[in-house]
């Protein structure tokens, strides 16, 4: 069977992108600095930040492939499921508060900060 998109389907991508870009461009001119474009000027609530934290550590992945695998193979990957909210907490607990404190805008300026350059150019490329 050959999937094809229909008018409709094509017309609802291209309202969404226009909507996303749109979002974007009116979002990139309110920002002055790269730390307001990359932390909203630090103005974001605690229940949003772990709702990103959340979001970023899962995905469909998570609801679909992992329990699929694990049913068809091994409970291995069910483990990194099972984790998914332990790590959550203690992100939210710990990491963001200290990165509130600091200043700190990414994993990437913690690592500069913390080890040098050298630490940044590495978490990059690895």
């Amino acid at each position: 069977m050959q999937g094809s998109l229909s008018a409709i389907d094509i017309g609802i991508l291209i309202l969404y992108s226009c909507v996303l870009i749109g979002m974007g461009v009116y979002y990139t001119r309110k920002c002055r600095t790269a730390e307001q474009f990359m932390v909203a000027g630090r103005s974001i609530p605690a229940w949003a930040a772990g709702l990103a934290v959340m979001s970023a550590y899962t995905s469909s992945i998570s609801y679909i492939a992992t329990p699929g695998k694990a049913f068809d193979s091994n409970w291995n990957p069910i483990i990194f499921s099972l984790c998914i909210l332990p790590v959550t907490w203690l992100v939210c607990k710990y990491a963001v508060p200290y990165y509130r404190k600091t200043q700190l805008i990414s994993v990437y300026s913690f690592l500069e900060e913390r080890l040098g350059s050298w630490g940044r150019v590495y978490a990059a490329l690895a």
